[in-house]
């Protein structure tokens, strides 16, 4: 096997260091634009959901625990539309005209906001 010459060697280096030099910058930013961009969604979701946690807040001052959403399955969806969010702006799923991709099988429109949140104690 023949050996490469300093030149050769030289250049294959400095390649190497250039397409390092953009290659990781290029990297480090879509992680970053992706990060920040799920952090600014969920900021916004939660602003939209704010409503509903003073909404929660309120009820818990009142009956001290979260039985009465299990005793009343009916409350959580009568505190969402009494807190005045639109569920169809709230994680809203995409409409079949935007969608680039068919929805999973059985799956046409996203299930209402009471099934999608979860009340942790």
């Amino acid at each position: 096997m023949a050996r490469l010459s300093l030149t050769m060697r030289f250049f294959l280096a400095l390649a190497a260091l250039t397409l390092a030099l953009i290659i990781l910058p290029a990297l480090a930013v879509r992680w970053s634009v992706r990060h920040d961009i799920v952090d600014y969604f969920q900021r916004r979701e939660f602003a939209r959901l704010q409503p509903l946690q003073e909404l929660l807040i309120e009820q818990w001052a009142v009956e001290q625990s979260w039985q009465f959403l299990q005793a009343e399955p009916g409350r959580l969806p009568q505190l969402i539309q009494q807190s005045g969010i639109n569920e169809r702006r709230v994680l809203r799923w995409p409409r079949p005209s935007e969608r680039q991709m068919p929805p999973p099988p059985g799956e046409s429109e996203p299930p209402p906001l009471h099934h999608r949140l979860q009340i942790v104690d």
